[in-house]
Protein backbone atom coordinates (compact mmCIF):
# COMPACT_ATOMS: atom_id res chain seq x y z
CA UNK A 1 0.00 0.00 0.00
CA UNK A 2 1.45 3.25 -1.25
CA UNK A 3 0.67 6.14 1.84
CA UNK A 4 1.46 9.79 0.75
CA UNK A 5 2.32 12.13 3.43
CA UNK A 6 3.59 15.97 3.84
CA UNK A 7 5.45 17.56 6.70
CA UNK A 8 4.85 21.70 6.44
CA UNK A 9 5.63 23.97 8.99
CA UNK A 10 2.36 24.40 10.19
CA UNK A 11 1.57 20.52 10.73
CA UNK A 12 1.08 17.68 8.45
CA UNK A 13 -0.91 15.58 6.09
CA UNK A 14 -1.67 11.94 4.91
CA UNK A 15 -3.57 10.83 2.00
CA UNK A 16 -5.74 7.92 3.67
CA UNK A 17 -7.08 7.17 -0.09
CA UNK A 18 -7.05 8.31 -3.43
CA UNK A 19 -9.42 7.76 -5.81
CA UNK A 20 -9.16 10.65 -8.36
CA UNK A 21 -11.87 12.50 -8.17
CA UNK A 22 -12.35 11.79 -4.89
CA UNK A 23 -9.46 12.03 -2.19
CA UNK A 24 -9.32 11.67 1.74
CA UNK A 25 -6.66 13.30 3.79
CA UNK A 26 -5.39 13.62 7.58
CA UNK A 27 -4.76 17.03 8.25
CA UNK A 28 -2.97 17.56 11.60
CA UNK A 29 -2.48 20.99 12.87
CA UNK A 30 -0.09 22.05 15.51
CA UNK A 31 -1.42 23.91 18.68
CA UNK A 32 -1.13 27.94 17.58
CA UNK A 33 -0.39 27.30 13.78
CA UNK A 34 -2.57 27.72 11.01
CA UNK A 35 -2.73 26.78 7.27
CA UNK A 36 -2.25 29.61 4.51
CA UNK A 37 -5.91 31.68 3.39
CA UNK A 38 -6.70 29.48 0.45
CA UNK A 39 -9.37 28.35 -2.28
CA UNK A 40 -9.71 25.68 -4.65
CA UNK A 41 -10.95 26.07 -8.20
CA UNK A 42 -11.73 22.19 -8.77
CA UNK A 43 -12.99 21.02 -5.50
CA UNK A 44 -14.83 20.81 -3.18
CA UNK A 45 -14.03 19.88 0.76
CA UNK A 46 -15.40 18.17 3.64
CA UNK A 47 -14.13 18.43 7.19
CA UNK A 48 -14.60 16.71 9.93
CA UNK A 49 -12.97 17.69 12.85
CA UNK A 50 -11.95 14.04 14.72
CA UNK A 51 -9.21 15.59 17.65
CA UNK A 52 -8.95 19.45 19.19
CA UNK A 53 -10.29 23.16 18.56
CA UNK A 54 -9.72 25.56 16.22
CA UNK A 55 -11.52 28.48 13.64
CA UNK A 56 -12.15 28.36 10.10
CA UNK A 57 -12.16 31.64 8.05
CA UNK A 58 -14.68 31.49 4.92
CA UNK A 59 -15.64 34.14 2.57
CA UNK A 60 -17.10 33.01 -0.61
CA UNK A 61 -17.01 36.85 -2.31
CA UNK A 62 -13.14 37.26 -1.00
CA UNK A 63 -14.33 40.26 0.78
CA UNK A 64 -16.99 39.34 3.74
CA UNK A 65 -15.87 36.48 6.06
CA UNK A 66 -17.49 34.35 8.68
CA UNK A 67 -15.79 32.13 11.25
CA UNK A 68 -16.57 28.87 12.16
CA UNK A 69 -15.93 27.35 15.32
CA UNK A 70 -14.37 23.74 15.17
CA UNK A 71 -14.13 21.57 18.09
CA UNK A 72 -14.51 17.22 18.22
CA UNK A 73 -17.67 16.02 15.72
CA UNK A 74 -17.64 19.46 13.91
CA UNK A 75 -18.17 18.86 9.81
CA UNK A 76 -18.23 21.71 7.31
CA UNK A 77 -18.32 22.01 3.91
CA UNK A 78 -15.69 24.10 1.86
CA UNK A 79 -17.32 24.84 -1.89
CA UNK A 80 -14.95 25.07 -4.52
CA UNK A 81 -13.84 28.23 -4.79
CA UNK A 82 -14.69 29.31 -1.27
CA UNK A 83 -11.92 31.17 0.35
CA UNK A 84 -10.25 29.59 3.44
CA UNK A 85 -7.98 29.03 6.56
CA UNK A 86 -8.04 26.64 9.20
CA UNK A 87 -6.22 27.63 12.50
CA UNK A 88 -5.73 25.69 15.76
CA UNK A 89 -6.54 27.60 18.93
CA UNK A 90 -5.95 25.08 21.39
CA UNK A 91 -3.04 23.77 23.17
CA UNK A 92 -3.10 20.60 21.13
CA UNK A 93 -2.89 19.15 17.69
CA UNK A 94 -6.02 19.71 15.54
CA UNK A 95 -6.79 16.25 13.37
CA UNK A 96 -9.33 16.90 10.41
CA UNK A 97 -10.69 14.15 8.44
CA UNK A 98 -10.54 15.93 4.81
CA UNK A 99 -13.04 14.24 1.73
CA UNK A 100 -12.31 16.31 -1.35
CA UNK A 101 -14.01 15.69 -4.27
CA UNK A 102 -14.44 17.54 -7.52
CA UNK A 103 -13.25 17.40 -10.80
CA UNK A 104 -9.59 17.28 -10.16
CA UNK A 105 -8.47 16.18 -6.76
CA UNK A 106 -4.69 17.65 -7.01
CA UNK A 107 -2.43 19.31 -4.71
CA UNK A 108 -1.05 21.93 -7.39
CA UNK A 109 -5.16 23.39 -7.13
CA UNK A 110 -4.59 25.69 -4.48
CA UNK A 111 -4.91 29.47 -4.72
CA UNK A 112 -3.07 31.17 -1.91
CA UNK A 113 -3.42 34.79 -0.73
CA UNK A 114 -2.41 36.80 2.82
CA UNK A 115 -5.14 37.24 5.14
CA UNK A 116 -4.39 40.76 6.92
CA UNK A 117 -6.31 39.63 10.08
CA UNK A 118 -4.42 35.99 9.76
CA UNK A 119 -0.93 36.95 9.23
CA UNK A 120 0.52 33.93 7.36
CA UNK A 121 3.69 32.61 7.19
CA UNK A 122 2.99 29.82 5.04
CA UNK A 123 2.54 31.86 2.04
CA UNK A 124 6.31 33.26 2.19
CA UNK A 125 8.73 30.67 3.77
CA UNK A 126 6.75 27.49 3.93
CA UNK A 127 8.99 24.13 4.54
CA UNK A 128 8.14 21.67 3.28
CA UNK A 129 9.13 17.56 2.90
CA UNK A 130 7.23 15.02 0.53
CA UNK A 131 7.36 11.09 1.92
CA UNK A 132 5.89 8.28 0.15
CA UNK A 133 5.84 4.92 1.84
CA UNK A 134 5.06 1.71 -0.59
CA UNK A 135 4.35 -0.42 2.70
CA UNK A 136 2.79 0.12 6.03
CA UNK A 137 5.32 -2.31 7.36
CA UNK A 138 7.96 1.04 6.84
CA UNK A 139 5.36 3.72 8.26
CA UNK A 140 7.49 5.88 11.20
CA UNK A 141 6.10 5.30 14.19
CA UNK A 142 6.52 9.19 15.44
CA UNK A 143 4.72 10.00 12.54
CA UNK A 144 1.38 8.54 12.79
CA UNK A 145 0.46 9.79 16.05
CA UNK A 146 -2.51 8.81 18.25
CA UNK A 147 -5.29 10.93 17.12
Amino acid sequence: MKVDYMIRNWGRWYVLDDLTTTKVKKIIVDPGCQLSYQKHLHRTEIWYTHHGNGVVILSHDGVNEDQHILEKGTTLVIDKECWHQLINTGKEPLVIIEIQYGEECKEHDIVRRPNPDYPDKVVSDDKEERFTYENLRDWPANQSGSY
